[in-house]
């Protein structure tokens, strides 16, 4: 049933490779099967060496402050958020039982590059 924990054979499920590589298959999914209805399947709650994808996000500001008066000060900024624009990876299917989405990766998460100006006035 959705929600119980899978039997493993006890082999390291981990794939090598880049994340394109892996996308269609995050993990070896042949290392699991579903446990019988009413048991407990012997996977911990945490597979010790399975992880998701990292991900890698680079932000990036400039700052100028110009002084008018003695009082007042004008800043103008210039803020971009993942500025590589490098796509950040849900994790994998982790469903034991959905065989069309276990050990693949479906989605992107996180956001696109941004960037964004601004003028702030500091008195």
């Amino acid at each position: 049933s959705t929600g119980q924990r899978p039997n493993t054979s006890g082999a390291n499920p981990k794939r090598d490779g880049g994340i394109d590589e892996r996308i269609n298959q995050y993990f070896d999914t042949t290392v699991f099967s579903q446990a019988g209805n009413f048991t407990f399947g012997n996977v911990s709650r945490f597979a010790p060496n399975l992880r998701g994808p990292g991900s890698n996000n680079i932000d990036f500001s400039l700052f100028k402050n110009f002084r008018y008066k003695e009082r007042i000060r004008v800043q103008l900024r210039a803020e971009a958020f993942n500025i590589a624009n490098h796509p950040i990876w849900n994790g994998p299917g982790t469903t034991v039982n959905d065989l069309a989405n276990f050990g693949i990766i479906t989605a992107k998460g996180g956001q696109r590059r941004q960037i964004q100006v601004a003028l702030k006035l500091i008195f």
